[in-house]
């Protein structure tokens, strides 16, 4: 997997990004069933976290900057009074300046982003996250997984299509490269298969490449998560991700074969397993919960549904800064200089 190391050998905060990408998740899932008080307490720590990691930037924050402005400004539209996005951006700006003085390309970045009219937002957005990946992909190459994961949630999101083949020809030669590795390990197996299954479901929706890959997924973290929990340790990462992600999966996959109890059983294990962990766990196994229920009452559902073609619509990118599009990637370049300068990037096993 691709890591940042800093010169002092301290690893890069990749993991702290992570969790506020999924704390927003689970605010917008709690949301989306009614919870809002819990909504706005997972809110709460979003924001805590964000303030502790925003003050010491790494390269890693590129991959998960817009992930989480798109899932701020859907949340925003649900939540009383709304702000939250704004509230993103203030609390960015204002760590960064704090930490790190007002000429830091990062938040003159953000403050530009933060003024952009709403109508012009979500092209921002697209047009971001995609310059974000091309400047990552200058400085790392894009045979890791960040770079790669980056495309696929862009693909997903914006329902753009891509070479299925040689997209996932990719993944297959990251696992096989740090299969034999020193330092792979369980964690690095599970992360990478959820990728490779991420990329075949959602992106290149190739159904029957997914399935091994998925069915094997979930055994191993099902595996690895019961291991956590034997220690009392179970925690929201990639692995208990990976476990929700492909307790779905393997649910649908048994449906389509008309194998209930198989398709019901692996939701209740999963289900069982992260009602052990801590609050973003708790958070999916209740998501999963609710899911299944809905299925039962309605056999018509299903507990993960099939990737629907989700159309949409951009005009010609708009001239978004007072400079335009090159402006835009001018300062991506240069975050991207600022905050890896003091970095050493890596290709290691986590």
């Amino acid at each position: 997997m691709f890591e940042f190391i800093h010169p002092t050998g301290v690893p890069a905060r990749t993991s702290a990004w992570q969790t506020l990408s999924d704390q927003v998740h689970s605010a917008s899932a709690l949301l989306q069933s009614g919870t809002i008080d819990r909504a706005e307490a997972t809110l709460d720590r979003f924001f805590h976290g964000l303030r502790q990691a925003a003050k010491h930037l790494d390269p890693s924050f590129l991959a998960k900057f817009w992930r989480i402005c798109l899932g701020i400004k859907s949340i925003d539209g649900r939540i009383p009074g709304g702000g939250c996005l704004k509230r993103f951006f203030d609390s960015l700006i204002g760590t960064i300046l704090e930490h790190n003085g007002q000429r830091h390309p990062l938040a003159v970045l953000v403050t530009a982003i933060r003024n952009v009219s709403p109508t012009e937002l979500m092209n921002t957005l697209r047009l971001g996250f995609w310059m974000s990946i091309k400047v990552l992909k200058q400085f790392i190459g894009d045979e890791n997984t960040m770079v790669l994961h980056m495309w696929s949630v862009f693909y997903r999101y914006w329902n753009e299509r891509r070479d299925p083949a040689g997209f996932l020809w990719k993944f297959w030669y990251i696992r096989s490269k740090y299969s034999n590795g020193q330092l792979y390990n369980a964690e690095t197996a599970i992360t990478l298969s959820y990728y490779h299954a991420y990329a075949a479901y959602y992106v290149c929706r190739q159904r029957e490449l997914a399935r091994p890959i998925v069915m094997s997924l979930f055994q191993d973290a099902k595996e690895e998560v019961g291991r956590m929990a034997t220690k009392g340790d179970v925690h929201w990462s990639l692995v208990t991700q990976a476990l929700a992600f492909s307790a779905r999966a393997v649910a649908y996959f048994h449906y389509e074969r008309h194998e209930m109890s198989w398709s019901h059983g692996a939701m209740d294990i999963a289900i069982a397993l992260l009602q052990t962990g801590d609050e973003e766990c708790r958070i999916r196994a209740a998501t999963l919960s609710k899911m299944l229920l809905a299925w039962l009452k309605n056999t018509k559902n299903t507990p993960f549904s099939a990737p629907q073609e989700k159309v949409q619509t951009f005009q010609e990118v708009p001239e978004v800064f007072t400079e335009g599009p090159s402006y835009l990637m001018k300062m991506l370049r240069s975050t991207a200089r600022e905050i890896s300068g003091n970095y050493n990037h890596l290709m290691t096993a986590k």
